[in-house]
């Protein structure tokens, strides 16, 4: 009954000096991007500022479609859900197939061709202005909403470890966000998406791998897991009240991502950004291998964290 208890206690360690300083100089490194990008980089034009000139490479642009809707929604998200729900989670990373491969071939030779700063200019040019000024407040409405929960979740991890007031946690992500991309225009947003999700990958895999060590590796993971019955992953049944078969996160998941890769106006801006079409298709089969690896690394530690507190 007492290792309850010491587990709570364990969870509920603040952060040391040397948390702080990676917290810190991961902020200060995103704000001298911006700052590189605002006053010693080339002269910003409009063409500059919001797709780059059209000069970025395809790490970073891989990267940074990553970055953009792999938030601490994901990070956070997943180990909890596949911690208590098994690893039937992990089918969604199935729907990147077809999704990057549509995304790739009918959304992006669009694009392109029409040389198009934003993907809702598209809906005046087949349609008319009033279509194209409809999906855009859709899209705001959609991104406002979405961003309040991408800032609260980090906020709230944050808090937890630190002691800041949530408010005190937001404003500081807020303020670090819009100060590099003000400055540093697109370029500033890429080379910091490519940043930190370098940092992410280290620190995901760097817990992962204390965890498994601590449980006696691996094998241990695995081994609990199993008898826990955690590790069923493809359930057929067709009903949609049920909580994740193959329908629902492969159908289900192409068609949530699709919107995301093929029409997002975060994601489009960032295929515009190269000036080749073959360099954004490298960038998004780059995104999908990032993508998969990151599912896996995530799905993983939900089952470490079962490990541990079964």
């Amino acid at each position: 009954m007492m290792a309850e208890p010491l587990l709570i206690e364990e969870l509920q360690a603040l952060f040391t000096w040397a948390d702080y300083l990676v917290f810190i100089l991961m902020l200060l490194l995103s704000a001298a991007i911006g700052v590189f990008f605002g006053f010693f980089s080339k002269k910003q034009d409009t063409q500059e500022f919001l797709m780059a000139g059209k000069s970025m490479g395809t790490f970073p642009v891989a990267m940074s479609l990553i970055a953009s809707f792999m938030s601490a929604i994901t990070l956070l998200g997943t180990p909890a859900e596949v911690y208590r729900n098994g690893l039937s989670y992990w089918l969604i990373a199935v729907s990147y197939i077809p999704v990057m491969l549509s995304a790739s071939y009918l959304y992006l030779p669009v694009f392109h061709q029409l040389n198009v700063t934003s993907a809702y200019e598209y809906l005046e040019l087949r349609f008319h202005s009033s279509v194209r000024y409809l999906g855009s407040a859709t899209f705001l409405i959609q991104m406002c909403l979405y961003m309040a929960i991408v800032l609260y979740a980090p906020a709230l991890a944050l808090s937890q470890v630190t002691g800041l007031n949530h408010y005190i946690s937001v404003s500081l992500i807020c303020v670090v966000c819009i100060f590099y991309c003000t400055l540093g225009g697109m370029k500033a947003v890429l080379w910091t998406d490519a940043l930190q999700v370098v940092i992410m990958y280290v620190a995901m895999v760097f817990v992962i791998f204390k965890g498994a060590s601590d449980l006696g590796g691996v094998g241990t993971v695995w081994e609990l897991n199993r008898q826990g019955d955690r590790l069923d992953i493809i359930d057929w049944d067709p009903n949609p009240a049920t909580r994740h078969t193959f329908w629902t996160l492969v159908v289900g998941g192409y068609f949530t991502w699709i919107a995301i890769y093929g029409v997002n106006q975060a994601q489009v801006q960032r295929y515009l950004s190269v000036k080749e079409i073959g360099m954004a298709r490298r960038a998004l089969l780059i995104n999908a291998v990032g993508l998969f690896a990151l599912i896996q690394i995530c799905c993983f530690g939900g089952l470490v964290i079962y490990a541990k507190i079964p």
